[in-house]
């Protein structure tokens, strides 16, 4: 199983600034729910930002078609029986000489096509859920590394790709815990300019697990137009009141 992974660190180097590595907001790795072979791969759009609905990865879906138009078949065929069935109750209810026995047989034949005909349709949607289950889109996001072929057979839980939340960017550093105090209301620089576009979004209320004497902070950034902004690069945060 391949990753492709950021690598996220923070160093705290002095007092008064760390470095960290901005980072989007969030990876995805998107598995297949159900299994097929693939059908279809954008593969000239790995790595680039998809801004329009596109169709990145298709498993096929030969078998739930089938399924689909037969069920498609029978829920015609006893739509048509309902309605038959209830011209005939209407015209058992006209007739003087029809006892209430045979009015009650007819009411009850109505009602068991009515719970045939609703468990088809129930069945119907939960096909075609499923056959949604094999196409994957995307939109505003950054289409990453893919993990499979067009021709392969991928089961239930095989990696297919993964994307990214270009929306917001984030820096995760570890603070000390004179630092943190008042965090919120601090002023943040970001290689030595102040930045309001930069907020302090969490802060952990316990202290790290690894670096035992320092907080975890990460800071966001709503990004406009992600086609513009640099991942990946080193920045040096400062906080200031």
């Amino acid at each position: 199983m391949r990753y492709l992974t950021f690598l996220i660190f923070a160093i705290s180097l002095n007092a008064d600034y760390y470095m960290a590595q901005f980072q989007p907001y969030r990876t995805v790795q998107v598995n297949a729910e159900l299994s097929g072979v693939v059908e279809k791969v954008e593969l000239s759009k790995e790595f680039s930002f998809i801004s329009k609905w596109t169709e990145v990865m298709k498993l096929d879906t030969v078998f739930e078609d089938i399924q689909i138009a037969l069920l498609k078949k029978r829920i015609w065929t006893i739509e048509e029986a309902l309605k038959l069935r209830r011209e005939n109750l209407e015209n058992k209810k006209k007739v003087r000489s029809i006892s209430q026995y045979e009015i009650n047989n007819e009411t009850l034949a109505v009602i068991e096509t009515k719970s045939t005909l609703y468990t088809l349709q129930m069945e119907l949607k939960l096909k075609e859920a499923s056959r949604d289950k094999k196409s994957f889109f995307l939109k505003g996001r950054y289409f990453g590394e893919i993990f499979v072929e067009k021709g392969q057979f991928v089961g239930i839980g095989t990696p297919l790709f993964e994307y990214h939340d270009f929306s917001k960017g984030k820096l995760d550093i570890f603070v000390g815990a004179d630092e943190v105090e008042n965090i919120y209301k601090k002023r943040v620089f970001i290689n030595g300019v102040e930045r309001n576009d930069f907020k302090v979004e969490k802060l952990s209320s316990v202290k790290d697990s690894k670096r035992i004497s320092t907080y975890r902070v990460r800071l966001i950034r709503n990004i406009s137009n992600p086609t513009t902004v640099k991942f990946g690069e080193i920045l040096r945060v400062e906080f200031k009141l």
